[in-house]
């Protein structure tokens, strides 16, 4: 689902061509930070729709997702070890 939502929304909302997915391994959790080459938002996103949506599904087993604005914009997922779920 984060990926899907993070391509959506560069196409939707930015000039964006490109996607790039980092994951690191934390010990107990994933780190996947999610960014696109589009342009950075001039103010601070309030999570509607897809977004909104993303950080319920984070939420509901046990993660969470920071919006970061600089140096890029990016989408910062943890999410526990574990199975059950589709990032």
């Amino acid at each position: 689902a984060a990926v899907s939502t993070q391509v959506s929304n560069t196409l939707k909302h930015t000039s964006g061509t490109q996607v790039t997915i980092a994951v690191t391994d934390m010990g107990n959790s994933y780190r996947l930070r999610l960014n696109n080459d589009g342009e950075i938002p001039e103010g601070e996103i309030e999570p509607q729709g897809g977004l909104k949506n993303l950080s319920s599904e984070i939420s509901a087993v046990g993660g969470c997702m920071e919006i970061v604005y600089s140096p890029d914009f990016a989408l910062e997922i943890t999410l526990p070890k574990g199975e059950g779920y589709a990032v």
